[in-house]
């Protein structure tokens, strides 16, 4: 896949079926352009990079990115420290 992160929700759903993507080389995907993007931008203080790739093997082993958006990633393992509050 090109450009993993120009997937939309339908597309994501029919690759993790055939599997030719997975929901973990989402997350990494998603990660690796947070970590691109983020020194311009300032979207995220905090990113849990081992929890978001632990929360998407464990979607990508349970079989749950085979439902729709269930191999999308984690926004709650995304997030920025002023969600928590």
């Amino acid at each position: 896949m090109n450009d993993i992160l120009a997937l939309d929700g339908a597309s994501l759903l029919a690759a993790y079926r055939n599997r030719t993507l997975s929901p973990v080389e989402v997350a990494d995907a998603a990660l690796r352009a947070i970590e691109r993007f983020n020194p311009v931008v300032n979207a995220f203080n905090v990113v849990d990079r081992e929890g978001a790739r632990a929360a998407a093997a464990d979607r990508a082993v349970h079989g749950e990115g085979q439902r729709a958006l269930g191999g999308a990633p984690d926004p709650a393992r995304l997030e920025d420290e002023r969600a928590r509050a």
